[in-house]
């Protein structure tokens, strides 16, 4: 399903965080723990966040309609 934000029609793309870890205080295993890894690909594909944002808690927005379905397809 495609998603667009209302306000500015920008692409939405939710994922969950490729990375996995734990917490060093309780020991906790979290099988998600960052979205470091893909806001890294997002510079490195696309350049400055000018055409892209990382909104939080694995929501980015595309501009572009392919950056979106890029992101997609790689993260997905």
């Amino acid at each position: 399903m495609e998603m667009t934000n209302e306000l500015n029609q920008w692409y939405v793309a939710s994922v969950m965080a490729p990375m996995h870890g734990s917490d060093p205080v309780s020991g906790h295993i979290y099988p998600y723990t960052g979205w470091t890894d893909c806001i890294d690909w997002c510079q490195e594909r696309f350049g400055s966040a000018t055409g892209w944002h990382y909104i939080g808690e694995g929501i980015f927005e595309f501009k572009n309609k392919q950056d979106h379905l890029f992101f997609v397809l790689r993260w997905s």
